[in-house]
């Protein structure tokens, strides 16, 4: 059964449902807006959308056979919202002024996306089970923002933009991901996450190359790097531990290989006109490498077998060559030559023990081993660095180390006792390791203007982290297996990133931005996820996968965007945005539980996807300018939906197999 509708659809909105046969559906729309929902059981559905000035607004849904889609518009936005189960999904999209806006849902079949857009932003969504997703993006003038998530099929991610930054974020379960990503004049950015399989980030930028290259087995590979005219070249290879990598460069090539077998690998490199060359291998200790350079290269070669090896590296115009070998114990090493060169070779296998030291201008380096008794380290330093390295078996860590101008880290390993890390540092960074079994983790740290870089391993105690950023960004990677996850975070012109991976024990994140962008990744499989985040200027991005328990998310935004993405295969999700200048974007997906969606926008528009297999879907919109763009999908459980706009259009197009559906606009 094929059925063309093109003489219905000159103005108005088209509803098409076909059992066995194929759907062709060719619409086009001069002043009016184009909305088009089809729903294919078996059959293959053709949908091809042209629009000169309104927005066109597509709900696909398909059960077994493929769904392809095919959408021009000149000046109006396109929202397309697709979910099929069996067959493939393929969308061709081409906007030349308004954002592109396409949440993607299959279970075992690829999703097949190809968007260009000359002038307005492109939002990707995908959510995958079985099949991969295949993404190919070119955007001329606006931004491109991609969330992808894949279960057991591979990602392919393929990303071209030739003025305005590039955004990327991706979940892999089981299958391998691959990115590469193309930019000529905006900065690109890419998250990436895998649980099991490889991550391959691929990034090229004209003005700032910019070269990725990462590969992870079980722990993510995170990069992130800026170049203004230099070449950046970082090649990663991890089989366990999460690899994150922060690189800025301005003119100078910075080239960075590391590998990783078991513990987390942290670089941090800022160089203005000379290379920055970092190769590290740890197998099991996680390496922390922050390496500044002015005008003179730095290359640093770390090889750590078990222990942690912690560089930081301060050079103006002298080059800084740091080697150093650890098999067992921790190796802090801090150079800081403003004009001669720093040559540091170091070996440590298991490592010395307790300070108290007070440094104005000289660096302090602490290593401390300690099996049954408490470890106190009080360190204050004005000018040079601190680095403390603490390992305790059954006594309680406490560190507290006050920081100037100099870079403050912390590596801290406890197996029974609690740790109590409290850093105050003005000008320089902020890195702090900690690893626990038994014991709470509690962080304190703040920041005036260097990073904060907090890095958290809890197995049974919880993790509680305060951190508080003036300029400098901050970055919050935490893990427990057992205990509950608590981070606030308070940053005023820099971005925050928090990562959070929970087996058991809750999570819950507050974050509070001025400037900078928020983004969040949380993994959580039994404990209950609540994130609330505000964000004045800066864009929000969050990415939430709960396998038990309910996710709940409050996000509010002044002028940037917020782009969310939320995953929870049995329990509910709760979703409360507010955003006054800038559009919202929302994907989430449900096996299980309610998904409830609060949505508030003044002027931007409104873009939510909701896909939910057994519980029931509540979405309430309200928008005051802007356009509001609502796709639902619903298996078994009632759909409510009610939508208000007082005066942009409203386009909903809702699914659902057995329930009722309930829509109030």
């Amino acid at each position: 059964m094929a059925t063309n509708t093109a003489s219905l659809l000159s103005h108005d909105g088209t509803v098409t449902h076909c059992e066995p046969g194929p759907i062709n559906t060719v619409t086009h729309s001069e002043p009016g807006p184009g909305n088009t929902v089809t729903h294919c059981e078996h059959g293959p559905f053709n949908t091809g959308t042209h629009s000169e000035h309104c927005p066109v607004n597509t709900v696909t849904h398909s059960e077994h056979g493929p769904g392809y889609t095919v959408t021009h518009s000149e000046h109006g936005p396109i929202k397309t919202v697709t979910h099929s189960e069996h067959g493939p999904v393929n969308n061709v999209t081409d906007s030349e002024h308004g954002p592109v806006n396409t949440v993607t849902h299959p279970e075992h079949s690829p999703g097949n996306t190809v968007t260009h857009s000359e002038h307005g932003p492109v939002n990707n969504v995908t959510d995958s089970e079985h099949g991969p997703v295949n993404t190919v993006t070119h955007c001329e003038h606006g931004p491109v923002n991609t969330v992808t998530h894949c279960e057991h099929g591979p990602v392919n991610t393929v990303t071209h933009s030739e003025h305005d930054p590039v955004n990327t974020v991706t979940h892999s379960e089981h299958g391998p991901g691959y990115t590469l990503t193309h930019s000529e004049h905006g900065p690109v950015n890419t998250v990436t996450h895998s649980e099991h399989g490889p991550i391959n980030t691929g990034t090229h930028s004209e003005h700032g190359p910019v070269n990725t290259v990462t590969h992870s087995e079980h722990g993510p590979g995170n990069t992130v790097t800026h170049s203004e005219h230099g070449p950046v070249n970082n090649v990663t290879d991890s089989e366990h531990g999460p690899v994150n990598t922060v690189t800025h460069c301005e003119h100078g090539p910075v080239n960075t290989v590391t590998h990783c077998e078991h513990g987390p690998v942290n670089t941090v490199t800022h160089s203005e006109h000379g290379p920055g060359n970092t190769v590290t291998h740890s197998e099991h200790g996680p390496v922390n490498n922050v390496t500044h350079s002015e005008h003179g290269p730095v290359n640093t070669g770390t090889h750590s077998e078990h222990g942690p090896v912690n560089n930081v590296t301060d050079s103006e115009h002298g080059p800084v060559n740091n080697v150093t070998d650890s098999e067992h114990g921790p190796v802090n090493t801090v150079t800081h030559p403003e004009h001669s060169p720093g040559n540091t070779v170091t070996h440590s296998e298991h490592g010395p023990v307790n300070n108290v030291t007070d440094s104005e201008h000289g660096p302090v380096n602490t290593v401390t081993h300690c099996e049954h008794g408490p470890v106190n380290t009080v360190t204050h330093s004005e000018h040079g660095p601190v680095n403390t390295g603490t390992h305790s078996e059954h006594g309680p860590v406490n560190t507290v180390t006050h920081s100037e101008h100099g870079p403050g880290n912390t590596v801290t390993h406890s197996e029974h006792g609690p740790v109590n890390n409290v850093t105050d540092s003005e000008h320089g960074p902020v890195n702090t390791v900690t690893h626990c079994e038994h014991g709470p983790v509690n962080t304190v740290t703040h920041c005036e203007h260097g990073p904060v870089n907090t890095v958290t391993h809890s197995e049974h105690g919880p993790g509680n982290t305060v951190t508080h950023s003036e300029h400098g960004p901050v970055n919050n990677v935490t893990h427990s297996e057992h205990g509950p996850v608590n981070t606030g975070t308070h940053s005023e012109h820099s971005p925050v990133n928090n990562v959070t991976d929970s087996e058991h024990g809750p999570v819950n994140n507050v974050t509070d931005s001025e400037h900078g962008p928020v983004n969040t990744v949380t993994h959580c499989e039994h404990g209950p996820v609540n994130t609330v985040t505000h964000s004045e200027h800066g864009p929000v991005n969050t990415v939430t996968h709960s396998e038990h328990d309910p996710v709940n998310t409050g996000t509010h935004s002044e002028h940037g965007p917020v782009n969310t993405g939320t995953h929870s295969e049995h329990d509910p999700v709760n979703t409360g945005t507010h955003s006054e200048h800038d559009p919202v974007n929302t994907g989430t997906h449900s096996e299980h539980g309610p998904v409830n969606t609060g949505t508030h926008s003044e002027h931007a528009p409104v873009n939510t996807g909701t896909h939910s297999e057994h519980g029931p879907v509540n979405t309430g919109t309200h928008s005051e300018h802007a356009p509001v763009n609502t796709g639902t999908h619903s298996e078994h459980a009632p759909v409510n939906t009610g939508t208000h706009s007082e005066h942009a259009p409203v386009n909903t197009g809702t699914h659902s197999e057995h329930a009722p559906v309930n829509t109030g606009c």
